[in-house]
């Protein structure tokens, strides 16, 4: 009778054994997916997705909708929420695709292939190849989906890194929930730690998305499937400026050098004609020659409200104020931030030898310093943030701008005094970017100087001064002086920046390719005197160079 145990162990380890083996293929599964809804003559569903993250320690919950009608194989209808705005509508009819932007009132319109289109997607999502390359099937479950049960394979896909948007996600896990019968994605979510742009450290995201309200070859009007644009309306090229450089100053490790000389640089392209008063460019954050101090509204002091309001300004050429519209902000303080700003004045913004009516954008605080700031200071609406976010992005793919442009720009708007201290930084990083290495080198020795001034930027001027100094001495083949300069640049007292953030790594990657790895690594050991939030990550760059690697700076190659 001893037996019988040993006989139902080794029972239940073949079943499990067996269960193992009847799981499908989870790549298998995903690649089937992506194909399934074409089986069907129509489908309609409606997907929602909800983002959690957080900031400043607070929560923060984003919902986006997204309704999908179609006829296959090739008429479909997408039409995009956050929260209860609609952000963007796609319309193919088989032959051209249209997308519209309701709130900039700008349409884009394709023909034929839409690889264009699948294309601008993928700059702003994920790349899922890997995600079906790493997947595997991990059981079933049951999915709930408009009070019906729904019997899913589970496969999940574990990524270590990946980009999207302009950053990366760090340990990433999607799990998709698939329809055994349907073999359609019902349920997806996926967790990682985001990476890049702003982020001093890793941010943890959790998405889930769900589809519901799902039907099948049911009859759909072709009036859904055609577009005709509004009369307010304007055509835009929805793909202009996919290629541009991504946000930050232009010096990702890698690329190549431009003209050394600036007089052999090529003047940007004339802009495209726009009728009298309409704008011809997009200049982001441009400073203001006088500043009017927006009035706080008692009452609304009185009852705590505070906090941003950013404003999208339009320019004449003379630089004065012509529009200023709000796009975030508490309602009661939006009224006066507009009044304060139709009353600033600007440098003009050039284009081909021309002052131009343009675009920039401002931030106006209703803050009160003298209290500690808590992120209730900040509190905002999300949905209405990324709404916000997405029509500056629609605005600087409409004009984007060629290093070249983004020097005279910063050169335009720098003036003198105070605001051309700040500048410098940027105007030494964009002329390297611009290829104009005998301006970079002015400016970057013209910040060195400035570093005496005593006050919080000299960290930043003896940082990206002698960062700046050594790419153009690496750039004109004298490996052995940057070497020297990013050493310097290490010995940096520190900014709010610098100390955030942590440094551009652009110079210090650029010289592992040339094979000066103890200057690299003496260079990472300085940083940890200023930036302490950085120190693990320093540490793993440091661990990663000792053991022969390169290590992957990510978003410190870009601002």
């Amino acid at each position: 009778m001893r037996s019988a145990p040993l006989m139902i162990l080794s029972l239940s380890l073949l079943s499990v054994h067996v269960s193992a083996q009847q799981l499908p293929d989870g790549k298998t599964l995903l690649d089937r997916e992506s194909n399934a809804l074409k089986s069907y003559v129509s489908y309609q569903y409606i997907e929602e997705t909800t983002t959690q993250t957080s900031a400043m320690g607070t929560p923060i919950n984003i919902t986006m909708t997204m309704q999908v009608q179609a006829v296959t194989p090739n008429k479909s209808r997408m039409e995009m929420k956050i929260g209860n705005q609609v952000s963007s509508i796609m319309i193919s009819d088989g032959e051209n695709t249209w997308v519209y932007t309701p709130l900039l009132k700008q349409y884009s319109k394709t023909s034929g292939s839409n690889a264009d289109l699948q294309k601008f997607g993928s700059t702003l999502t994920a790349d899922m190849a890997p995600v079906n390359a790493n997947a595997s099937t991990t059981g079933s479950e049951s999915v709930d989906v408009d009070g019906i049960p729904h019997d899913c394979w589970v496969v999940e896909s574990r990524i270590a890194k990946q980009a999207m948007a302009g950053m990366a996600i760090q340990d990433a896990v999607y799990t998709s929930w698939i329809d055994k019968e349907l073999g359609i994605t019902l349920k997806r979510t996926m967790s990682g730690k985001m990476q890049g742009g702003p982020l001093p450290a890793g941010m943890e995201m959790r998405t889930r998305s769900v589809k519901h309200s799902l039907k099948f070859n049911e009859a759909l009007p072709y009036s859904l499937f055609s577009f005709v644009p509004p009369t307010d309306a304007k055509e835009t090229d929805l793909l202009a400026g996919l290629n541009a450089d991504a946000p930050g100053f232009g010096l990702a490790s890698g690329a190549k050098a431009a003209p050394k000389s600036p007089q052999t640089l090529q003047p940007s392209a004339a802009p495209p004609k726009s009728p009298a008063g309409e704008p011809q460019a997009f200049v982001p954050s441009l400073n203001p020659v006088s500043r009017e101090k927006a009035e706080w509204p008692e009452s609304a002091k009185a009852q705590g409200i505070h906090g941003l309001v950013s404003v999208l300004i339009t320019l004449d050429p003379q630089g004065s104020v012509a529009n200023a519209e709000a796009l975030t902000g508490p309602q009661v303080l939006r009224k006066p931030a507009v009044d304060a700003v139709n009353q600033w004045k600007f440098r003009p913004v050039m284009r081909d030898g021309h002052a131009v009516f343009a675009y920039t954008q401002a931030t106006v605080d209703f803050l009160d310093f003298s209290k500690p700031l808590t992120p209730d200071s900040f509190s905002e609406d999300v949905g209405e943030e990324m709404v916000a976010s997405q029509r500056i992005q629609e605005l600087q793919k409409r004009w984007p701008r060629s290093p070249a442009q983004v020097l005279a720009d910063l050169e335009q708007d720098s003036g003198e005094g105070q605001n051309r201290g700040y500048a410098l930084p940027r105007m030494a990083k964009a002329a390297v970017a611009a290829g104009a290495l005998d301006k970079a080198s002015l400016y970057a020795n013209e910040l060195l100087t400035s570093a005496q001034a005593g006050d919080w930027n000299d960290g930043n001027a003896v940082h990206d001064g002698h960062m700046v100094r050594g790419l153009v001495a690496l750039h004109s083949g004298n490996v052995e002086q940057a070497a020297k300069d990013l050493i310097e640049a290490g010995k940096t007292s520190g900014s709010p920046q610098l100390n955030s953030f942590g440094p551009n790594m652009t110079l210090a990657s650029e010289l592992l390719e040339k094979g000066q790895r103890d200057a690299v690594l003496e260079y990472l050991t300085l940083c940890k005197k200023f930036w302490t939030l950085g120190a693990s990550q320093l540490d793993s760059w440091i661990d990663a160079i000792r053991t022969g690697g390169k290590p992957d700076f990510g978003a410190n190659l870009v601002y």
